[in-house]
């Protein structure tokens, strides 16, 4: 038998355990895209300007936010 959803939701070290999850599953997305940013141009003389650059950076900006707000939501 399974519980309701409901059960799930009011259940605190179940949610504790899954917001921890999320947190760490984001912070490394986060480390993946700052990796890619720093490396992942090979433009001759890159000095992170071209829209490459630009282009992963933002994705890293946004994978860390998201790093942030996952584990900001873990210790609520």
């Amino acid at each position: 038998m399974t519980l309701p959803a409901a059960a799930y939701a009011t259940d605190a070290p179940h949610a504790h355990a899954a917001a921890k999850a999320a947190c760490i599953k984001a912070c490394n997305e986060c480390l993946r895209a700052c990796r890619e940013c720093i490396v992942g141009c090979d433009c001759p003389s890159c000095e992170k300007t071209c829209l490459t650059c630009i282009g992963t950076c933002r994705a890293c900006a946004a994978a860390c936010k998201a790093c942030r707000d996952a584990c900001r939501a873990m210790r609520e």
